[in-house]
């Protein structure tokens, strides 16, 4: 058996809940820091969550912009993104950032969709929000198999969803790892 271990990059402060990790108040640079140094200490992943409000006094940074900083800034550990809310982004859009991030991380990336689970941020931001966790499903399902279809296409890719569409689009470069970047999954439905 092969165990691995990963860091939670403290990219928002949250006192006294013990979680990414429980720290006082935000700091920027330590948290990029914190991150380089669990990989020198052997880590194999760090993950970033990703939130628009979360913590202390809603303080966050975005998430993709963390990795991208991250992919630059470190070698070996593996990139995630804990969470990807499926309603921040097009999903045609974050097959083209899963692209970039594993070509300028040399296939370090690890992507995790979701569905989406923090009405207010996705209010507060104006991004599309339904209260049917059934249909969050059915939208970040469709949205994962229109990236698998964009990341494997030889051609322009037009897709036509019932909550999707593209029309001749293109994700080149490819990933690196192929045939596309490991696809974590959590428990969202029976």
């Amino acid at each position: 058996m092969n165990i691995e271990f990963a860091f939670g990059v403290p990219i928002f402060a949250n006192p006294g809940l013990g979680i990414t990790p429980g720290c006082a108040e935000l700091e920027t640079a330590s948290a990029m820091d914190v991150a380089r140094k669990a990989e020198e200490l052997g880590y194999d992943a760090v993950w970033v969550p990703d939130h628009l409000m979360l913590g202390k006094d809603d303080a966050i940074l975005e998430g993709w912009s963390v990795m991208a900083a991250l992919a630059g800034s470190t070698r070996r550990v593996r990139l995630g993104l804990l969470h990807q809310s499926n309603p921040f982004r097009h999903p045609a859009l974050v097959a083209k950032m899963v692209a970039t991030l594993d070509q300028i991380s040399d296939g370090r990336l690890i992507y995790y969709p979701d569905m989406g689970n923090q009405t207010r941020e996705h209010l507060a931001y104006g991004l599309p929000w339904s209260d049917d966790r059934a249909e969050r499903i059915a939208q970040m399902v469709e949205g994962l198999e229109l990236s698998l279809e964009l990341w494997s296409a030889t051609e322009p890719v037009t897709f036509e969803g019932r909550y999707y569409h593209t029309s001749a689009a293109v994700c080149r470069p490819r990933p690196v790892q192929q045939p596309h970047p490991p696809i974590w999954m959590g428990g969202v439905h029976p």
